[in-house]
């Protein structure tokens, strides 16, 4: 019976790399740059709002759901090819979200 896996060894990262990225933890900077990249054309990123019980949390979310666009009079392939994202799963319908796609969409 033999006792080694088949999995491979955990390698760590080289001790300068990460006592760099735990300085950038404690500066509060962000780890990854290509996360918080704005996105293409500056678009604006749509918000959701999650609750647990009495607790309301607020995310960004993955995209405008096809009600809000609606509201603001755009199609889905008119919004996707100035460069908004859409969620075709979500339902909901936030004021704020379609207050930022009149203020984006008039800029235009």
């Amino acid at each position: 019976m033999s006792t080694s896996s088949n999995k491979p060894k955990r390698v760590k990262k080289p001790a300068k790399k990460r006592v760099a990225e735990s300085l950038k933890k404690a500066r509060g900077e962000p780890m990854r740059e290509e996360e918080h990249l704005p996105l293409k054309g500056g678009s604006p990123q749509a918000t959701v709002f999650g609750s647990y019980g009495l607790v309301k949390k607020i995310r960004l979310g993955r995209g405008f759901s096809p009600s809000e666009l609606q509201e603001v009079k755009l199609s889905l392939a008119k919004a996707r090819k100035i460069g908004l994202r859409v969620d075709i799963r979500r339902k909901s319908k936030h004021p704020e979200n379609i207050k930022k796609l009149k203020d984006y969409y008039q800029a235009k």
